[in-house]
């Protein structure tokens, strides 16, 4: 649905050629310098996970976390869950709106095609899977590090980085399904767990 939806919005801006450019895109004043572009951005993204933090301590948080983990429990608990989950995607449309808004200022050109690109939202969607779903520190966290690898592998192994990327990737969505701060929260509950029983069995 959101590569279908991805595909539909590059179309429609490509006929409302009056406002986007069409084909022949737009280009924008630079909003800033890159020291500025950088700084506006690390605010913008200390503010996104300042409320994504205070959304998950919430009731509305909570309510998302019991659909996530049993939507049919939550239901049975007078939980709208079809309103909970399109309240959840508008609220993450509109951070990526924000984000979307600022990344065309930086690069003073947009068109369609430079827009709207699969390979953008299949990024950002392994971003998360990456740092760890559900967590509010695991997207940042996936980002450096997605970001930090195809530098890596563009310099190290061009022509066969994107291929590189994705086996690595596949390694770590199957060996670690919950990202990376889920593996280490796993692992140190269970350790924590371990500690309390030896101390339990000590007494």
């Amino acid at each position: 649905a959101m590569l279908g939806t991805l595909v539909a919005m590059r179309e429609i801006a490509r006929v409302l050629r009056p406002i986007t450019g069409g084909g022949v895109g737009l280009n924008l004043p630079p909003l800033l310098n890159r020291l500025g572009d950088y700084y506006l951005m690390l605010a913008v993204m200390g503010l996104v996970v300042s409320l994504i933090w205070w959304i998950q301590r919430s009731e509305f948080g909570q309510s998302l976390i019991a659909i996530r983990e049993d939507e049919i429990g939550a239901e049975m608990r007078g939980i709208n869950t079809t309103l909970h989950k399109i309240a959840a995607f508008m609220i993450a449309a509109f951070f990526t709106g924000i984000v979307g808004g600022f990344w065309a200022w930086q690069n003073t050109y947009i068109d369609p095609d430079v827009v709207f690109v699969e390979a953008r939202t299949v990024e950002m969607v392994m971003m998360s899977m990456l740092g760890g779903l559900g967590t509010v520190w695991g997207p940042p966290l996936g980002a450096v590090v997605i970001y930090f690898l195809q530098d890596f592998l563009w310099g190290s192994f061009f022509g066969v980085h994107l291929l590189v990327l994705g086996f690595l990737l596949v390694v770590i969505v199957l060996f670690m399904p919950e990202g990376i701060l889920g593996t280490l929260g796993d692992r140190s509950s269970t350790s924590l767990g371990r500690l309390l029983s030896r101390v339990g069995r000590s007494k």
